[in-house]
């Protein structure tokens, strides 16, 4: 019987050991392994280099001797040292949504930054704290705020629909810039265009007297420009 799913090797640039576990568990459970063959497994998909450092931390005990959760342990030990909270808490109320991250985007980063902050029954008094602290458009922050009993539930629900109504809204808007341009495509397309058709004159007064008034010098690094602009105009 073919295997369900692969594993890879364990990459800590892509996840970290307590992840990479979960996903070996479910490996193993939708493959049926046997709780004696657990080691076995993990042992054979962790990869070369996170083998050798478990032979280094054990050592001169071999990684075959041990069992699955004290192999587990001892790399977690050295991969994922516990945080300090107050360090996690500092990196949680740091975190301000980005202006290309959605608010449900924003709320998943929170949450996995709040897995260490040992919030406990505050959680989601935490979330709906920061949620409302953190997000970049501040019309929802000020119709948050005026919320009586706002929880996180709400405060998401409120966000997302503001959320969304703002992105149909700029969707309807391009359309019709669209529509417009191309309508218009004539008075819109790059380059100077020319007045056609029409006859100008300036009106002066009968006792104007007229004025010197000397050039304003042109800038050296500004002069080809001005010398090429006038060229266009004259050609």
């Amino acid at each position: 019987m073919a295997a369900i799913g692969h594993m890879d090797s364990f990459d800590s640039t892509v996840e970290d050991w307590t992840t990479y576990v979960e996903r070996v568990e479910q490996y193993c459970l939708a493959n049926e392994v046997e709780s004696e063959r657990k080691v076995a497994v993990l042992l054979s998909v962790m990869g070369a280099k996170t083998y050798n450092l478990l032979r280094s931390l054990i050592a001169p005990a071999k990684p075959a001797t041990k069992t699955f959760d004290q192999i587990v342990e001892t790399l977690k030990r050295h991969l994922n040292p516990t945080p300090l909270v107050i360090a996690e808490r500092f990196r949680f109320h740091k975190r301000n949504q980005s202006r290309a991250e959605s608010v449900s985007e924003y709320m998943a980063e929170l949450r996995r930054l709040a897995e260490h902050c040992q919030f406990g029954e505050g959680l989601s008094d935490a979330l709906r704290d920061w949620l409302v602290c953190g997000l970049h458009n501040e019309g929802v922050q000020k119709r948050l705020l005026t919320e009586d009993n706002l929880t996180l539930t709400r405060a998401l629900e409120i966000a997302i629909s503001v959320e969304t109504a703002a992105k149909d809204a700029g969707e309807l808007q391009d359309v019709q810039l669209t529509e417009m341009l191309d309508k218009h495509r004539q008075v819109f397309r790059e380059g100077i265009g020319t007045l056609k058709h029409i006859k100008a004159r300036i009106e002066l007064e009968k006792d104007a007297k007229p004025r010197f008034h000397k050039a304003r010098l042109v800038p050296y690094a500004l002069r080809p420009k001005v010398e090429a602009e006038l060229q266009h105009l004259v050609d």
